[in-house]
């Protein structure tokens, strides 16, 4: 009887040890499970800032503003660049028959297209003024091409509003592009 307990022992023993070693390798899994959850959740949070301003201003821009956070976001740079302006025309007047719905479906549409040109042209949006916008070519970052690009695009988004009618008739646009040195910064105040 005693080698049998003593079989009995070294058996439980074994168990013991194999159980303990798993419950080890289930805490460890465990552990890195959570570990890269973490991790992944602290890039979502870092990630989430960035595509929301994204929205509002070119990447190029808003990079060195989330990367460092000593950036001075009102120190303003020269550098050379081409604007685009873009007014439609007719409009204001048009809209007065529209439902308020429909008038945010239009410019929405419109502008959805319009930036996808301007983008596939080097610039980007700086900013929706009602019925047209203002676009940017070769700033924050230098393009070889920001005078030629802007016409590109212009000739492109023309074609493109043909499509458009507005009161049973084409879409009519006014296009304005401008070359030279600028500079490029924040207005505001710190809080705006």
């Amino acid at each position: 009887m005693v080698v049998l307990s003593a079989s009995f022992s070294i058996k439980s023993s074994l168990k013991s040890l194999r159980l303990s070693g798993v419950a080890t390798q289930i805490a460890i899994s465990f552990h890195n499970a959570v570990s890269y959850q973490k991790l992944q959740e602290g890039k979502q949070q870092e990630h989430n800032p960035r595509r929301l301003f994204e929205g509002y201003a070119p990447s190029l821009v808003i990079k060195p503003c989330v990367d460092s956070g000593e950036a001075d976001l009102f120190r303003g740079e020269e550098s050379s660049l081409t604007a685009l302006f873009l007014d439609i025309r007719g409009f204001t007047s048009s809209s007065e028959s529209m439902k308020a719905k429909d008038v945010v479906s239009f410019f929405n549409c419109y502008y959805e297209k319009s930036s996808l040109i301007i983008s596939a042209e080097g610039g980007y949006i700086n900013m929706y003024m009602g019925d047209g916008f203002f676009a940017i070519f070769g700033g924050p970052e230098p393009l070889a091409k920001h005078e030629e690009l802007p016409f590109k695009a212009t000739c492109r988004i023309l074609e493109m509003s043909r499509n458009f009618i507005l009161e049973g008739k084409p879409l009519m646009i006014g296009v304005g592009l401008h070359a030279g040195r600028a500079i490029m910064g924040n207005i505001g105040c710190r809080t705006k």
